[in-house]
């Protein structure tokens, strides 16, 4: 029986058995990877797929070194488990070979952010992420019909009525209360980051910018940080970053204020255009100088609204002690924000239902060299409302 005992044991370590060496040691090698490596390999609720796994549509958009692509998976289940058949998503491509450094940390900015986070409706979730030699793939719901900017091109004057702007400003507050809650900072929030679904609410995507309170980081890192006209002061020039979580969150109510300016009046809340030193000089000019429309009648409350949330100090900023704030001003105090959050309100404008595989021909699709192993297939039917992945789907597996 000693014999026996002694066997199971280490030279070494004899006190300790053999089962137990090997446990840390293989602890030790799944340590020893590279963080991008252990969180592309995190099991998840979701079914582990590669790019084999799908069928490309269409293109849905594509940047520099990125394509956003409209896919299906080959068989049902694969990728949610789901027994629902022919569900449509979208998969966001990114080439690794031209990523710099800071593009590939916002890519995994935006997989941990999202990966973290509970199911939310005002989110545009997260479904899957897997990698190749040549390309990483975030999978994500599909919300096919607009962005907030291209509402804004289809209104006359660029004006939204001031009960759908009021709308959208609550679900916009509800979405950045969500990620406040759970410690994210979007820190990129504009129109065209701010999807359309099908019901008319509003959902926030995009969150390759996103900062938690375990990744706040120096100075330097944040130059740059989100989109100059929706930048907030902080975050402009030389001045100082946000030295906590709690003044870090109002440059998400910053962009919330930038927003209804330019719902209100149909113009951008700063001089410039796509002249970034301009805008930044205007930002940095304060509110005392912009510009209200002449002949539009804007409420003082209002303009109060989005003067307290364009406040230069963070610490001053209408939303440094959290959502209730926005709700309880003046200008959304009345608001029945139960029915935002149940959903029950109707929506003041919905999209027209069309064939969601309409996209125009004028992005051309993948490349063989671009994304390997990825069939490019016409799509067989007419694909309807019915085909996306219900945006509950997420939270019921």
């Amino acid at each position: 029986m000693a014999g026996q005992r002694a066997a199971k044991t280490n030279q070494r370590h004899p006190h300790v058995p053999k089962e137990t060496i090997a446990s840390r040691d293989k602890g030790k090698r799944k340590a020893d990877k590279p963080a991008e490596e252990r969180v592309l390999s995190k099991r998840t609720k979701f079914n582990p797929v590669s790019i084999r796994d799908f069928e490309c549509l269409r293109t849905l958009g594509e940047g520099g070194f990125a394509k956003v692509l409209l896919v299906r998976p080959k068989l049902s289940g694969m990728v949610t488990r789901s027994k629902r058949e022919n569900r449509l998503y979208a998969m966001k491509v990114l080439r690794q070979d031209i990523m710099s450094m800071s593009h590939r940390a916002d890519f995994f900015a935006e997989m941990r952010t999202l990966s973290n986070l509970p199911w939310n409706p005002f989110i545009a979730g997260f479904v899957n992420t897997f990698h190749d030699e040549i390309n990483m793939y975030l999978l994500l719901e599909l919300i096919p019909y607009r962005h907030l900017l291209s509402r804004l091109f289809l209104a006359p004057k660029n004006t939204l009525e001031s009960n759908t702007a009021l709308f959208y400003t609550a679900n916009i507050v509800c979405a950045i209360a969500f990620l406040h809650n759970h410690g994210v900072v979007h820190c990129d929030i504009k129109p065209e980051n701010i999807l359309i679904g099908a019901d008319g609410y509003l959902a926030l995507a995009d969150f390759g910018m996103a900062k938690t309170e375990k990744n706040l980081t120096p100075r330097d890192v944040w130059a740059g940080y989100g989109t100059t006209m929706y930048r907030a002061i902080e975050l402009q020039g030389g001045r100082n970053n946000p030295p906590d979580m709690r003044t870090a969150k109002c440059i998400d109510w910053w962009s919330l204020g930038c927003i209804v300016y330019e719902m209100h009046t149909g113009e951008p809340a700063w001089e410039g255009g796509e002249d970034d030193k301009v805008v930044m000089e205007s930002i940095l000019r304060g509110t005392k100088e912009m510009k209200w429309p002449t002949g539009e009648y804007i409420p003082t409350e209002l303009r109060r609204f989005i003067t307290s949330l364009l406040t230069p100090d963070p610490i001053d900023r209408l939303g440094v002690n959290g959502a209730n704030e926005i709700k309880q001003h003046e200008w959304l105090s009345d608001y029945p924000w139960s029915t935002i959050m149940k959903r029950t309100a109707q929506a003041p404008w919905i999209p027209e239902r069309r064939n969601i595989t309409d996209v125009p021909h004028t992005r051309p699709l993948p490349r063989p060299d671009e994304v390997p192993s990825l069939d490019i297939v016409e799509p067989p039917r007419l694909y309807q409302f019915s085909d996306i992945a219900p945006r509950d789907e997420a939270s019921s597996l």
